[in-house]
């Protein structure tokens, strides 16, 4: 089955052969790692892929053999019907990635490794998997001036007004499936048990990506008032969700490249990483 119009955000972008689809996208992590992967040939791994979005585009744009693992059920069952190019399966939120040593030519982790319990263990596993020379592109949030807005903490710190706010907008039935049930081993898109979404510093993430072995090959980032944008459009009337989206955009093409330091510290971290031959 194709996309239709109906199954993607207003800037899904339909991928052509050797075209960069997300070249105007206000995630600017899709961007930055489909230019890190697009010219490798082997398989890709992409972990977390949540709506497939990013790995459906890929694939699609890149002709590359792709494979998509995500512990969340509705995603997993999601995505092969609206994009067959994927091979897709589910794993725990715990436990070894269910492939060979070696199998992979790269692995995408984008704004998955603070979601995760832990953070060790599954860079390990992605070292694993990936041959020697392998290459990894990662993304995180950043520790930066705005953190204390991440909106993804408010359900840690101020559960009643999350609960509130968050069925407010999408439901309480759905509130309920997402961050009540937790038969899944899932809070909303958290592992059981993790109670921050973290908000790395440089060094903590290249110490963790040298405790399981890659070596740094290329640290940038994008975005400096984005958690304005993105808690704002939360808030909206989702009707606007494109205008935050243009916004979000302008940021991340004004403020990218160098992490950058104190107040002009970016809010997003993204790593080129590889395993060393």
């Amino acid at each position: 089955m194709s996309i239709e119009a109906t199954d993607w955000p207003a800037h899904w972008v339909v991928p052509k052969v050797g075209e960069n689809p997300f070249q105007r996208h206000p995630l600017r992590r899709y961007d930055f790692a489909w230019n890190r992967l697009a010219t490798l040939t082997g398989p890709h791994l992409d972990v977390g892929f949540e709506t497939g979005e990013f790995i459906c585009g890929f694939a699609r744009s890149t002709s590359r053999p792709c494979v998509a693992v995500d512990p969340a059920p509705q995603w997993v069952q999601r995505l092969p019907g609206i994009c067959p190019e994927v091979e897709v399966r589910q794993i725990g939120i715990r436990g070894p990635l269910p492939f060979a040593d070696a199998r992979f030519e790269s692995a995408s982790l984008l704004d998955v490794l603070e979601h995760v319990p832990v953070e060790a263990d599954l860079l390990a596993e992605l070292y694993r998997v990936l041959r020697p020379g392998g290459r990894l592109v990662l993304t995180v949030p950043a520790d930066h001036a705005f953190s204390i807005l991440d909106p993804d903490n408010l359900k840690f710190r101020a559960p009643r007004l999350h609960r509130l706010l968050w069925s407010r907008r999408f439901g309480a039935d759905l509130y309920h499936r997402r961050f009540v049930d937790t038969s899944d081993e899932m809070v909303g898109d958290f592992s059981l048990g993790k109670r921050e979404h973290t908000n790395y510093e440089q060094a903590a993430l290249a110490e963790l990506l040298g405790q399981a072995g890659f070596r740094l090959l290329e640290l940038s980032s994008a975005n400096l008032f984005w958690r304005w944008w993105q808690v704002a459009g939360l808030g909206a009337p989702r009707r606007w969700q494109p205008v935050f989206d243009r916004i979000i955009l302008r940021d991340g093409l004004r403020f990218t490249g160098s992490p950058g330091s104190g107040f002009w510290r970016r809010a997003n971290l993204f790593v080129v990483a590889e395993r060393p031959t």
